[in-house]
Parts: structure tokens; C-alpha cells; sequence
């Protein structure tokens, strides 16, 4: 198994055959702000990601190849790959664990690895420098096998949980908390983090209105359909002989 990766080492397949694609930056506004996705680059896909979507590219980590590795690959094991990640797309993701890595490929077998530095991942991991001091808590269902549901410095994971147990196997409240107290997860932490409530109070201080009268004591007339701040420029330019403004 290979022990250093050389981002330009031949791949299988016939380049001539496959679109080019790269990493980009997605905009730095929406859920998945900053996050690292793979695009296309042929055919004016890169210009069009980056003027009309503000796509970034991330031209420091190359160009790739559809059909000759795992998407991931490059970027993973390349020096500044993994820390080049948003936090909390590794956490979204849970690449922090090695099982949830997205190293798949499409071909190839256990005698004949397929992409052998992905491999070698899966087992040892990725490490993200980005997550030092952050905790995660993985809660897991205790019906049925999904994914689990995450506690990230003490924030979420029990509310999600808990709506789970209700909806799809139908846990009342006596039997969640008595679960909650076996397995030490208190599930009125559930609101801990909801929204709190606002209050409004409201007195009777007047609302304050554009004055449109004139300093010569006019004042818009209520009846005609002309609004107050055109009423009052005709009346200048009439009555003062101002010069009409927009």
C-alpha cells in the first residue's frame, strides 16, 4: 500500500473519455455556507459557477478526472486539503469518523483496491485540525438502525432524538424519560435551546407622520389624489416659484 501520495500518479481508465472537475467554495451564505463541493470545469461550467453563483475554485488542489478515483481523494490527502473544510461541514457530514468517510469507488475489488490511499483512510481517518476542542455525542436510536443523532458541544441531538422516538415508534413521554434515566440522557434538554418568547408593549406615544406643509402655512389637501409630497412641490414651484424637484 502506497505510504505517500502523489497527487499526479497515473489513474485507470482513458482521461479522453472523462469531464474535468474541481474543487469549489460554495457562496458564503445559505446552510451550507463555505462548504467544499466538486463541480464541473469543461464547457464554461467554471465561469458559470463563479459569476453567476459565486462559486470559488479551488485551483491550488487541481483539476480531476470522473472515473479514475474517488472524488475526495486528492483534496483528503493533499497538505492543506482537510483543514480547508468548514467545521461544520465535517460535522454536518460526520467525517469525523472514519466509517462515515466518503470513500467509495466504482470499481475494483478487495484483491485489486481500488483507490489504496482511500482505503488506507477508512481505516486510519482524516484529521481536521479545524475541530480541536469542539465534542461531539453521538445519540443513538434504540429501535432501528439510523444514522445518530449528533450533540455538538452540548447543542441538538436530544430534541431531533426525541421527535424521532415519537413519530416513528411512537414513544410516549412516561417511556422516554424512563429510558432517558437509564442511558443518562435527559430529554428536557429537548427545549433547552428553542427560541424563547418576545414580548411587545405598546403605549400611546403618537406615530410619528412626514410633515408635507409648507413653511407659508399650505397644507395638502386630504380630497385630491395627488400625494402629500406632490402637492406640496407643486405648490413651491407655483405659489414660490421654486425649481421642481424628482
Amino acid at each position: 500500500m502506497p505510504e505517500t501520495f502523489n497527487p499526479d500518479m497515473p489513474r485507470r481508465g482513458k482521461k479522453s473519455k472523462y469531464e474535468k472537475h474541481m474543487y469549489y467554495r460554495k457562496p458564503d451564505r445559505g446552510p451550507e455556507a463555505n462548504w467544499i463541493t466538486v463541480k464541473g470545469v469543461t464547457g464554461g461550467k467554471r465561469e458559470r459557477l463563479e459569476d453567476y453563483r459565486n462559486f470559488t475554485p479551488l485551483k491550488e488542489f487541481g483539476e480531476l478526472i470522473d472515473g479514475h478515483t474517488n472524488p475526495w481523494e486528492v483534496i483528503f490527502l493533499q497538505e492543506g486539503g482537510p483543514e480547508a473544510f468548514p467545521a461544520d461541514q465535517v460535522l454536518t457530514l460526520r467525517w469525523y469518523n472514519p466509517e462515515d468517510l466518503p470513500t467509495e469507488c466504482d470499481w475494483g475489488d478487495e484483491d485489486d483496491p481500488p483507490c489504496p490511499y482511500m482505503m488506507r483512510l477508512k481505516e486510519n481517518g482524516v484529521h481536521f485540525p479545524q475541530l480541536a476542542g469542539r465534542k461531539v455525542v453521538e445519540l443513538l436510536c434504540p429501535e432501528c438502525d439510523r444514522a445518530p443523532f449528533g450533540v455538538i458541544d452540548g447543542v441538538g441531538g436530544i430534541g431531533p432524538l426525541a421527535r424521532h422516538l415519537s413519530i416513528m415508534h411512537d414513544w410516549d413521554a412516561d417511556r422516554m424519560k424512563k429510558y432517558g434515566e437509564r442511558v443518562d440522557i435527559d430529554f428536557d434538554l429537548a427545549y433547552s435551546s428553542e427560541r424563547q418568547s418576545k414580548t411587545w408593549e405598546f403605549g400611546d406615544t403618537p406615530t410619528t407622520h412626514a410633515d408635507f406643509s409648507c413653511e407659508c402655512g399650505w397644507t395638502p389637501n386630504p380630497d385630491k389624489p395627488a400625494s402629500p409630497s406632490k402637492q406640496l412641490n407643486g405648490h413651491r414651484v407655483g405659489a414660490h416659484k421654486e425649481v421642481a424637484t424628482a
